[in-house]
């Protein structure tokens, strides 16, 4: 399976106010096989086809729960009984499948029977889904998602002036309202919480169509965490019949007076209570793989510089076209690259291939990408003598000290003093101009706002670079 992260998720809040048991749960037993649902995917009205997930043993050891390199301990309050762990695989026919079907292998945590409802719309539910993969599947519906939650993480505006808020998985209805939106830091990760409602058609917004949901990144920019729990208050009715809806119905004025209402309430007049599932994610922590862990206590002696050749990957080839030299990593053999109306930069030449490319492949987590077939010969390879000299002093990846991965920003960026922004930073911040080569190469880590008055820097530090990837 992907390679998942090592994840110790404490409710160290009691739920027991917001959480009934259902009659209807998966068996478990505190040491060997679990019984799992099939995790159902968000949909407005329909479920969203997944495949059925991996059987698998897990260990339950108190209110720990444990399987590989992933554990969760789970507050007293809450009777693992119902609780339900899966992995989730990814569809294996993926041609004839709705954009919203299409996710990658990810782990899947559910309540079963939160608010003692046993078959929920919408499944109170956590799921970590490895983001290279994520995007390569899903194309840029799921590419524009993550660059828009990674940018709200990052310049931290306020987010009640947002037209829309990321979501993912991604949902065959629209969002027609958010409240309630905060920013949440957790241990390895930033993310934001906030209420929302989709619907395919106009109708009044009611508490069956009600969502907290989380949205959030690790630091090392792996994974996307997201989450979605139903909620309710007093405030808005439970349901309302078709029939109740007048035909002048103004659901833009419904959602806007809805937002007005639940921005006015408190915590408190939400059941489950907000507070408690804020808690739940500031207790969250994530760290990356045992194998691939980095610290700060590894002393980096010498920067390591890695040209990157991919093999030739197992996965199913497509077929496209490339029109110029890769923007990122500025090598002849390296293209820019489109397969429908995707892109993708870089895309590897082959040493033995004259037809084959490798493209979307990621050496930082190990992502193989896929071969791509040529429907026309590549142009003559157009490296001008700047490109030349700016490849000498700078990378595609980037790895920091500390285990921070930034990526060549290959679009429209900001910069100041007259450098240009040229990588984006997991968890925010990015790398003011080119990199400083020595035995260990540094890099100017910044933070910048941009404001009424244009590109502010707020932070600027020199660190240190671990490996860089060309």
């Amino acid at each position: 399976m992907v390679q998942l992260l090592s994840i110790i998720l404490m409710m160290t809040v009691s739920l027991l106010g917001g959480i009934s048991q259902s009659t209807q749960t998966p068996s478990a037993t505190d040491a060997g096989q679990a019984s799992q649902p099939t995790p159902t995917a968000q949909a407005a009205t329909a479920a969203t086809p997944t495949p059925e997930p991996t059987p698998f043993s897990w260990l339950k050891d108190g209110q720990q729960i444990r399987f590989e390199n992933v554990s969760l301990t789970v507050d007293p309050a809450i009777d693992l009984s119902n609780v339900a762990l899966a992995i989730v695989p990814a569809p294996e026919e993926q041609d004839d499948l709705p954009y919203f079907a299409l996710v990658p292998e990810h782990l899947h945590f559910e309540l079963v029977g939160f608010m003692g409802v046993a078959e929920p719309r919408f499944p109170a539910q956590i799921d970590l889904y490895p983001v290279s993969a994520y995007e390569l599947m899903g194309g840029h519906p799921v590419t524009t998602t993550m660059t828009l939650l990674h940018s709200l993480l990052q310049e931290r505006p306020a987010l009640e002036t947002e037209d829309e808020l990321p979501y993912l998985p991604l949902v065959n209805a629209a969002q027609i309202m958010h409240a309630q939106a905060q920013y949440v830091e957790f241990d390895g990760g930033a993310g934001i919480r906030y209420l929302t409602a989709f619907h395919q058609a106009a109708f009044p917004i009611s508490n069956g169509d009600l969502l907290y949901t989380f949205q959030g990144l690790t630091d090392d920019g792996r994974y996307v965490v997201t989450a979605s729990f139903p909620v309710a208050t007093s405030a808005l009715p439970d349901e309302i019949a078709p029939g109740a809806v007048d035909s002048d119905f103004d659901a833009e004025a419904n959602a806007a007076d809805v937002t007005e209402t639940l921005n006015g309430l408190g915590s408190a007049e939400f059941t489950p209570d907000l507070t408690l599932l804020d808690e739940l994610f500031h207790s969250l922590a994530v760290t990356p793989p045992n194998d691939s862990a980095v610290t700060t206590t590894q002393l980096i002696t010498a920067t390591q510089i890695i040209t990157f050749t991919p093999p030739l990957p197992e996965t199913a080839a497509q077929e496209g076209s490339c029109w110029t030299n890769s923007l990122s990593t500025l090598r002849a053999d390296a293209w820019r690259c489109t397969v429908g109306n995707r892109i993708y930069d870089p895309c590897f030449a082959l040493p033995d291939e004259t037809d084959i490319l490798v493209c979307g492949a990621d050496p930082s987590s190990d992502e193989p990408g896929f071969p791509l077939h040529l429907t026309e010969p590549l142009p003559i390879p157009d490296l001008p003598a700047q490109a030349q000299a700016m490849a000498a002093t700078n990378g595609w990846l980037v790895l920091l000290g500390d285990g921070t991965l930034c990526n060549f920003a290959t679009g429209a960026t900001t910069g100041v003093n007259g450098e240009r922004l040229n990588y984006l930073c997991a968890g925010g911040g990015g790398l003011l101009g080119d990199l400083h080569p020595d035995g260990v190469w540094t890099a100017n880590l910044v933070e910048i706002e941009v404001g009424s008055n244009g590109p502010e820097l707020k932070a600027s530090k020199a660190v240190q670079i671990r490996t860089i990837w060309r």
